[in-house]
């Protein structure tokens, strides 16, 4: 880290996008729909989406688009963040993250959303009886240095590299076992 990474809030670099919608009316109801349950563990990839007319859906979804970043708010510790290429609509269990684009890289958000530091903060503060949950207050008021925008992107490349050449490794593995 050197000198111009400034220290941040989560909640002075990016907001909550709290814009509900009735995902049975004709201008909803062919968006994808996304909830915790289609979101894989630290990985941002998204399996089994479906319209909101195929799911049934009958009460209120938030409504996201493809500048936004969607974290799981419901048990911290699975990692469930997504950056998807499509508008669709979210359950109320996932947080729909607007970055302040003058500030904070919506790739950089998600890596750091992924992050062992952020995750171990949202843990600390989702305990409570039943199921942990990360509140809008606690998820806010995380700190950590941010650092300026082109350094951001350069950061994103390196670590899209990397997880792509993880993927790969992944892959091959499985291939050659299924092969043996």
């Amino acid at each position: 880290m050197n000198q111009r990474w400034i220290k941040k809030r989560l909640g002075e670099v990016c907001e909550i996008s709290s814009t509900l919608v009735d995902p049975r009316k004709p201008e909803f109801i062919n968006l994808l729909h996304i909830g915790a349950g289609n979101m894989i563990s630290e990985t941002g990839d998204l399996v089994d989406i479906k319209t909101a007319k195929e799911e049934g859906l009958k009460s209120g979804k938030f409504l996201f688009d493809r500048t936004m970043v969607l974290y799981s708010k419901i048990r911290p510790y699975l990692m469930k963040v997504a950056r998807p290429d499509f508008d669709g609509l979210c359950s109320a269990d996932v947080y729909p993250l607007s970055p302040d684009t003058t500030q904070l890289d919506r790739d950089f958000l998600f890596y750091l959303l992924i992050s062992r530091e952020f995750t171990e903060y949202a843990i600390e503060g989702s305990s409570r009886a039943g199921m942990p949950k990360v509140n809008r207050d606690h998820l806010f008021n995380f700190t950590t240095y941010i650092p300026p925008l082109l350094e951001q992107k350069r950061i994103v490349v390196i670590l899209d590299e990397a997880f792509e050449g993880i993927d790969r490794a992944i892959a091959n593995t499985e291939k050659n076992l299924a092969n043996s």
